[in-house]
């Protein structure tokens, strides 16, 4: 009987917890569509430079990075799964040579509608990613998608099957 209980309160602490966390997640955005749904443990650097459509969904461990103003677009629709990370800035190759002078390059990312990203996936900066795709766990991706309707997967990220209607 004790157990349960306990097992009651926690799932009420972390019900308001994921509330709060929605809640603050959503202030720092750019946009922020409605339906909304946010887990623990989401971090978003810049949050004044990401949009998100309506009906999205991140899960717990979510990283979302924008560098040097890079602008983060996800539609409707999306959804992150476990520690999925989205990172607009990269290390410049050439800036390698010289230890004391090293920098980065940004570049937008813009996700479509009705994407699911699978766990621990990485999504690099410069990509595109079209309408109605899925992303397999683990995988990265470090070119734009631009054929719908298809299941990625791997490192990086290919082609792996077509999703019928």
């Amino acid at each position: 009987m004790i157990k349960r209980g306990v097992r009651l309160f926690l799932r009420y602490v972390r019900a308001i917890e994921r509330r709060f966390s929605q809640f603050f997640i959503s202030l720092q955005l750019e946009k922020n569509g409605s339906g909304f749904r946010c887990d623990q443990n989401v971090t978003i650097y810049e949050g004044e430079n990401v949009k998100i459509g309506m009906n999205n969904v991140f899960n717990n461990g979510v990283i979302i990075q924008s560098c040097e103003g890079a602008k983060i677009n996800l539609g409707d629709n999306v959804t992150l799964s476990y520690g999925v990370k989205i990172i607009t800035g990269n290390l410049s190759v050439q800036s390698l040579d010289n230890s004391n002078k090293r920098s980065h390059i940004s570049n937008s990312i813009k996700i479509g509608n009705n994407v699911w990203i699978g766990a621990n996936a990485l999504i690099l900066p410069g990509v595109e990613i079209a309408d109605n795709i899925i992303i397999g766990a683990g995988s990265i991706v470090n070119k734009s998608l631009s054929e719908s309707n298809y299941i990625y997967a791997g490192n990086p990220a290919r082609r792996i099957k077509y999703l019928k209607r």
